[in-house]
Formats: structure tokens, sequence, C-alpha cells
């Protein structure tokens, strides 16, 4: 049974996850349909503390940032003990739609969803805000075919040389500094999330990397990539956990070409280059969300399709 509450008549859970569960929901009074977030408090008082914490913080960012493919939030509030997040309904994520018709994805699918999730990552890095936490779970899509980046609770706004707290994106979608013990990390970290998405729906669900630890991670990464030298990551030895990874002294040379994990695909070459540019080892090398957009892979035939294309063809 779904709770209820004061302002809002809750009608279907339609998400769980660690902090707590989404529902479809509407406030009353009204008949405006949203998304409610019910953050459940905890045993602990830290706890407690750091979900209001990331729920306000969730508050605050999408309150800045107003964008198309960015979700719109609408209300913070406390009852009984736990955080309300009231947001635009959405109607699914985009790891469950790539579950169910990943099968059906045409490359002019593929190329609207890419050119949604970079506009949303170069609206935030152009507003100085890392998301931090970029997959395919936390992107969602509306029947209108538009799609909205979400999930801003561990978002961080830009600092030069300030020291982030550890490393919160989920394992698969982790860039190699933050592996490596990297604390002075920037937008650049989103950009490798992104890299991994884009990798995904490219390849109709199947992830990019697939592991249970950092140790797998790392290797996976490097025998995709290739392994770090002074040419192509040159401070790469002097990160934290460099030595630690017993890694050090693996020769994989350049990796897999990633052309080979594109064949079938309209213009490998193009989405090859655009994946080596946005899963660049040094951070400092890869490509922004801005150039992505202006990037050849996404301005060739076949082109992406309108939204209303999308919607039709999938809603």
């Amino acid at each position: 049974m779904s709770p209820q509450f004061i302002d809002f008549e809750t009608l279907s859970c339609i998400g769980r996850g660690t902090f707590g569960r989404v529902f479809k929901a509407k406030r009353r009074g009204s008949n405006q349909l949203i998304a409610l977030k019910v953050l459940s408090s905890s045993s602990s008082d830290n706890d407690d503390k750091w979900t209001l914490e990331a729920a306000q913080r969730e508050f605050t960012t999408l309150r800045q940032l107003q964008h198309r493919n960015i979700l719109q939030i609408f209300s913070v509030q406390i009852e009984d003990n736990q955080v309300l997040i009231s947001l635009e309904l959405c109607r699914i994520d985009l790891f469950d739609f790539l579950a169910l018709n990943g099968h059906k994805l045409t490359h002019e699918h593929m190329k609207s969803c890419i050119v949604q999730l970079l506009r949303a990552v170069a609206h935030c890095h152009s507003n100085g805000l890392i998301h931090r936490d970029i997959k395919p779970h936390n992107i969602l899509l509306q029947t209108n075919g538009v799609l909205k980046l979400a999930d801003f609770g561990l978002s961080r706004k830009t600092k030069l040389n300030v020291e982030m707290t550890k490393p919160m994106v989920t394992l698969n979608y982790r860039a190699p500094e933050l592996l490596l013990g990297e604390v002075y990390y920037d937008t650049s970290v989103d950009i490798w999330s992104v890299g991994c998405t884009i990798a995904e729906i490219t390849r109709r669900g199947e992830p990019m990397f697939e592991c249970e630890t950092e140790i797998e991670l790392i290797r996976q990464i490097w025998l995709t990539c290739g392994t770090p030298t002074k040419e192509n990551w040159p401070n790469a030895e002097s990160l934290p956990e460099y030595g630690a990874t017993k890694l050090k002294d693996t020769v994989i040379e350049e990796g897999v070409p990633l052309k080979a994990l594109f064949e079938g695909f309209a213009q490998p070459t193009h989405i090859a280059t655009l994946m080596s540019a946005l899963l660049r080892l040094n951070p400092q090398a890869r490509l922004t969300a801005k150039d992505a957009l202006r990037h050849a892979f996404l301005h060739s035939s076949p082109l992406p399709c309108s939204t209303q294309t999308f919607s039709k063809d999938f809603f």
C-alpha cells in the first residue's frame, strides 16, 4: 500500500533506491501528475543528516539549472521524518528503456539520446557543476521523447585546487583517475561517465565495462584504452593509488581498437573517434561536452531523429 502525505496523494511505486522510493503522485487539490521521491530516515543520525543535505543540494542545484534536458524539481519538504522531493514525472529510466527496447533502436534514435544527454551535461558544466553520478539509471525519458538528466544529490560545484570528497560515481562509470585516488578532479570525470553511457546506448544496453571491484575495472580499462604512459597520461604515476593497483608494470600496448567494438554501426570510424576522445586516460585530454556536440558522428547521416519521432516510435 502506498503511503499518503498531507500535501501529496501517492498512486503507485515506480522506483526504489538505496535511500527510499519514488512514487507516481499528485499534489492534493491538483490533477498534475508528479514523481515524489521519498527518502526514508535511518537509525543513524549521520545518515539522516546526509540524506537531508543531499535532498537540499538536489533542490538548490535543479532550481538553478533550468534546461529542457534536466529534470525539473518543484519542492523539498519534511514530513514524519521523511524527506519528500516532488519532481517532474518521467516514463522510464534509460537503463530499463535499453533493456526493453535496445534491439529496436535505430542509429537515429541513438543519436537523439546522445545529443540530448550531451546538451544536459554541457549546461551543467557551463554552470560550474559536476554531476558525479552519470549513468543510465540517472537518465530519464518522457513520453514526448525528451531525455532528462536526473539525480543531482551527489553534484558539486567545480573549484580549482580544492580537494573533493571521495568519488561517489557508480563503479562501472568511474573515471580512471578516481580509481587511482585523485581528489582534485573536475568535470572530466563526468565526461568519462558520458562516454561509458554513450557506449551503452550504441551497444543497445551492453555496458562498456562491467566489474565488481576497482582492480578488475582498472584492468578492463587498461585492456580497452591501453596502459598509462608518460605520453598519454603524464602525471598518472603521481596519483596515490597508482602503485597499489599492482598493474603498474603491466604492458597492454594501446588496448583494443575501439572501432572493433562498434563494427556494424553506421560510420564506425566516427563513433570510434568520438568514444576515443571521451574515454581518454588523461582527464585533461578528454573532449568537453560542448565540443562533443560538434563531433562529426552527430552531424553525419543518419542524423538524430526528432523527439516527436522518438515519442511516436516508442511511446
